[in-house]
C-alpha cells in the first residue's frame, strides 16, 4: 500500500527542478493542502496533469496521470464536461495511445502493485513517452479543432503554474515560520466566538453560549416555535455587526447589553468586548473578520435590481436585511460578475477566483458538469452545463430551470461567498475565508437529503468559518462535523432559557429516531397517527429490513391458512400428551 501523502511529497521533489509545467492543487477545499496533498486526489489516489482542461464534476483535469493507494498506475482522460473534448480524444488520442474507453472515460494502464520508487520510475518513463505523444498531438491538432475561446486542451499557463507553486510552498512553511507570523495574532481581527452572553434582548432576559472550543465549526440551536431562537441569532448579529438598536427596541429592551469573547486567527489569543444599548455602534464595521446573516426567507434573487440597489446589499444595513426582514434578496452571481468585469482593478482577482467559483458550483449542484463564466463578455449570463448521467448529451440549463431547492442552496452559498470575498478582498481560495455565519432555519425549503448535504457542503467550502444556525429538523445534525455543539431553547411563560445538549445525549452515536425522542426535540414517541391499535410497529433502522420483514410476514400469513393452523395445533397437542 502506498502512503499517498508521502507520494505527494516525493513527486513534488521529483518534479520541482524540472523544466515542466504541471497541475498543483489550487484550492484547500476540504483542507487537502493542510494535510499535504499537493496534487489532485485524496487518500486513495494522486493525480497530476500537464495540460489545461478541467472536468469540473470530478474536480480534476481532463487528462491525468494517476497512482492509486494500491499501486495501480494509469493514464485517464475524463471528458464528462464536454462532448467536443470527447470527440477530440476519440479522433486524435485514442488510437495512438491505445486507450480503452468506458463512455466518457478513456484509460491506459501502465502497472499495478507498485511501491513509491516504482511510481516515480513510471512517472519518469511517462514523461519521456506518452506525455510527448500527447504534447505533439495537441500542438498539431487542437488549434484547428477547437473554436476560439472554446474549452480545449493546451499546455498549461506558466504564470498560473508559478502562482500555484508559490501557494504550495506557502503551505509547506516550517513550524518556526508559522510561530514568527503568530506574533502578529493579537492585532488581527478575531474570527469566531469563544463565548457570548446577552441580557434583555427581545423576549430573552438572559442567554449564553460559553466554553466554545477553538476547533468548533458548527453550533445548532433547536426549540419549538416562539422559543426565542431567531431573537438569539439577532442578538449575536447585533453584537458582532455593531447594529444600532431602533427606538422601539430600546423601549422594549432598556437594559440590553452583551459580553463576548472572540478567538483570533491563531486561537491562542482571544479578546473580549461588551456593549450596553447603542454605545460605540456608529460607523463601525463587523467585529469579526467576516460576518454573514440570513433569515428563513432565502428564495428572492437580486438579478433584476439596478446596480446601485444591488451594491446597497453590501452596506451595513443591507447585511442585516435578510435576518431582520422577510423580503431581502440574496446576492446574484451574474450581477456581481458583471460589476467585477467592468472594473479593471477587479479583473485580475476575478481571473484567480473563477477556478474556485466553478469548483464550488459544480460540487453543490447535482448533474452540473461545467460552468462558463464568460469573463470577457459583460451582460453574458453564467452558463450551466448539465447532463442527466454520463451517457446523456450535455445541454445548457438556465438558472430558472434549476430546481427551487437547488437554487435555494446555490443562492445561499453564493451569497456567503460574495460577502466574505467583499470583507476579505485579498483572499482567492474560499477555504481561507474566515468569520461567523448565522442562518435561521437552515433546513427550510430543503429535502431531508439536501438538509444534510448543505451542512457538509458548507463545511467543505468554508473550512475556516464558524456557523451558528437554528433548525426544526434533526437531519442537518447528521451532516455536522466533530466538535459541533447543540443547544435547545425553551420559553416557559416568558422565561426563556438555553441549554447545551450534545454532551448529554451521546449525539455522535445516535440515529434520527433517537435524536427525535432525545431532549433535543422532545418527542414522546414516533408512532404515526395512522397506525391501527392492533398493528405492531417495525423498529428496524433500515427501510430494506422493513420491507424484508413485511414480505416475510405476508408469506407466513399466506402459508398459515385455517387448515394449517389446525394441523399445527393438533401436532402441538399430540406432543404434549
Amino acid at each position: 500500500m502506498i502512503d499517498i501523502i508521502e507520494l505527494n511529497e516525493r513527486v513534488f521533489q521529483f518534479l520541482y527542478d524540472k523544466n515542466l509545467t504541471y497541475t498543483y492543487r489550487k484550492s484547500n477545499y476540504a483542507s487537502r493542502l493542510d494535510q499535504g496533498y499537493w496534487f489532485y486526489g485524496n487518500e486513495a489516489y494522486m493525480a497530476i496533469s500537464f495540460w489545461s482542461g478541467m472536468d469540473w464534476k470530478n474536480r480534476t483535469p481532463n487528462i491525468i496521470y494517476v497512482v492509486t493507494q494500491n499501486g495501480n498506475i494509469y493514464l485517464e482522460i475524463s471528458v464528462s464536461d464536454s462532448d467536443r473534448k470527447r470527440e477530440f480524444v476519440t479522433n486524435y488520442l485514442a488510437e495512438p495511445l491505445e486507450l480503452g474507453t468506458d463512455s466518457r472515460k478513456f484509460r491506459k494502464y501502465y502497472a499495478d502493485n507498485c511501491d513509491i520508487p516504482d511510481a516515480i520510475g513510471n512517472l519518469d518513463r511517462f514523461l519521456n513517452g506518452d506525455k510527448q505523444t500527447i504534447d505533439n498531438i495537441i500542438s498539431a491538432e487542437s488549434v484547428n479543432f477547437f473554436l476560439p475561446k472554446e474549452d480545449s486542451f493546451s499546455p498549461l499557463d506558466k504564470k498560473d503554474f508559478k502562482q500555484r507553486q508559490q501557494n504550495i510552498l506557502k503551505y509547506k512553511q516550517t513550524f518556526e515560520e508559522i510561530q514568527r507570523i503568530d506574533a502578529k495574532a493579537p492585532f488581527e481581527k478575531p474570527i469566531k466566538l469563544h463565548s457570548f452572553k446577552v441580557w434583555d434582548s427581545g423576549p430573552i432576559p438572559y442567554a449564553e453560549l460559553v466554553d466554545i472550543p477553538p476547533d468548533n465549526k458548527w453550533i445548532f440551536i433547536t426549540g419549538e416555535n416562539g422559543s426565542g431562537k431567531t431573537s438569539f441569532l439577532r442578538s449575536i448579529s447585533t453584537a458582532l455587526g455593531y447594529r444600532t438598536l431602533e427606538k422601539n427596541e430600546l423601549s422594549k429592551n432598556p437594559n440590553f447589553r452583551f459580553e463576548a469573547e472572540l478567538f483570533s486567527e491563531y486561537n491562542d489569543h482571544s479578546q473580549t468586548f461588551d456593549r450596553q444599548l447603542n454605545e460605540g455602534t456608529k460607523n463601525r464595521r463587523p467585529k469579526v473578520a467576516g460576518l454573514c446573516m440570513y433569515g428563513p426567507f432565502r428564495l428572492l434573487n437580486s438579478r433584476k435590481l439596478s446596480e446601485a440597489k444591488f451594491k446597497s446589499l453590501y452596506t451595513k444595513n443591507g447585511s442585516f436585511s435578510s435576518l431582520f426582514t422577510d423580503n431581502a434578496p440574496l446576492l446574484d452571481i451574474d450581477k456581481q460578475l458583471d460589476i467585477w468585469k467592468k472594473d479593471r482593478k477587479s479583473l485580475p482577482q476575478l481571473e484567480k477566483r473563477q477556478y474556485h467559483i466553478k469548483n464550488i458550483l459544480t460540487s453543490i449542484v447535482p448533474n452540473l458538469y461545467n460552468v462558463n463564466l464568460y469573463l470577457s463578455e459583460i451582460g453574458k449570463p453564467v452558463e450551466y452545463q448539465t447532463r442527466k448521467d454520463d451517457n446523456s448529451s450535455q445541454h445548457t440549463t438556465p438558472w430558472e430551470n434549476l430546481s427551487s431547492g437547488t437554487r435555494s442552496v446555490f443562492s445561499l452559498i453564493v451569497d456567503i461567498l460574495l460577502r466574505l470575498y467583499d470583507q476579505q478582498p485579498k483572499i482567492t481560495d474560499p477555504s481561507e475565508l474566515k468569520g461567523v455565519v448565522l442562518i435561521d432555519e437552515i433546513d427550510l425549503h430543503l429535502h431531508p437529503l439536501a438538509q444534510k448535504e448543505l451542512v457538509v457542503n458548507l463545511s467543505n467550502v468554508f473550512r475556516e468559518v464558524q456557523f451558528i444556525v437554528t433548525t426544526h429538523s434533526p437531519i442537518p445534525l447528521l451532516g455536522a462535523p466533530r466538535n459541533s455543539m447543540i443547544y435547545v431553547m425553551r420559553n416557559n411563560d416568558g422565561d426563556v432559557s438555553i441549554e447545551r445538549m450534545d454532551d448529554k445525549v451521546m449525539f455522535s452515536k445516535i440515529l434520527p429516531n433517537a435524536i427525535f425522542t432525545s431532549p433535543i426535540f422532545g418527542f414522546r414517541d414516533l408512532l404515526p397517527n395512522s397506525k391501527d391499535k392492533n398493528e405492531i410497529p417495525y423498529l428496524d433502522d433500515d427501510f430494506d429490513q422493513v420491507k424484508r420483514r413485511e414480505y416475510l410476514n405476508r408469506d407466513i400469513s399466506q402459508y398459515l391458512t385455517n387448515e394449517k393452523q389446525k394441523e399445527l395445533l393438533a401436532l402441538f397437542n399430540t406432543g404434549k400428551e
